[in-house]
């Protein structure tokens, strides 16, 4: 966790040997005893209001509502999260517990508005074991709180891929390259379909994706793909994306 702990990185302080010391207890407080780490930095920023915008502490808040969000599954690793669906981690996971990583991701959205270079240094890993948990519980919602969201958030089951009984539109570890790209939409989507892939005039290979504002559950009987679609997305190898091409 240096990179996390680099006080003057995350909270603009000069950086010296005594804040690093004091950020990693911070740090180690909100992951061992999140509820008392919460407490500490809470009482800081009532004594010094000016704390209440320092990114290094908000992202201790973060850690500390992840840590009480995803204790269940933490306590249960035999749980992989990553392609854990709603059933499952419906077993475990409790309205509170999602409560819980609503405001992780609040708080890491704040971080960002503060200081967008900050998502950059801490990485996008930190993000997605809670985005990919509260997306496939409580879909729209990634969007709704972050601005944008992945499609990997989605889960297999509001991804639909008409190819896949050829194998899929893409090879699994292929795919993957284009699911973990972050997208925004002017609605709330809930599921997409696999719709193409190929190169542009770049000679970017892409994927396109049809963009659906509610999961395949909530189709009527008769209601077509062409019909539903509220945007379209292209997702290109480089990590970019656009609604055109």
């Amino acid at each position: 966790m240096e990179k996390i702990a680099s006080w003057r990185r995350l909270s603009g302080n000069q950086e010296d040997k005594e804040l690093n010391k004091i950020a990693n207890e911070i740090w180690n407080l909100c992951e061992t005893d999140p509820d008392e780490g919460l407490r500490s930095i809470d009482g800081m920023m009532r004594r010094y209001p000016v704390l209440k915008t320092y990114p290094f502490l908000k992202l201790c808040k973060a850690r500390a509502y992840q840590i009480k969000g995803l204790k269940p599954l933490l306590e249960r690793p035999f749980i992989n999260i990553a392609i854990a669906e709603p059933d499952e981690l419906r077993r475990y996971i409790s309205d509170e517990n999602l409560n819980y990583l609503e405001l992780a991701l609040l708080e890491l959205k704040q971080i960002e508005d503060i200081d967008p270079q900050v998502i950059n240094i801490i990485g996008e890993g930190f993000i997605d074991g809670t985005a990919i948990v509260l997306e496939r519980c409580r879909p729209g919602r990634v969007q709704q709180i972050f601005g944008r969201t992945k499609l990997k958030y989605f889960g297999i089951n509001r991804i639909a891929d008409p190819y896949a009984r050829r194998g899929g539109i893409l090879p699994p570890e292929e795919l993957q390259l284009f699911t973990d790209i972050f997208f925004t939409s002017s609605h709330i989507v809930k599921s997409a379909l696999l719709v193409e892939t190929g190169r542009d005039s770049k000679g970017r290979r892409f994927i396109l994706a049809w963009l659906f504002d509610k999961t395949f559950d909530e189709f009527e009987p008769e209601e077509k793909f062409g019909d539903a679609v509220v945007d379209k997305i292209y997702l290109f190898e480089d990590g970019t994306y656009a609604h055109s091409i």
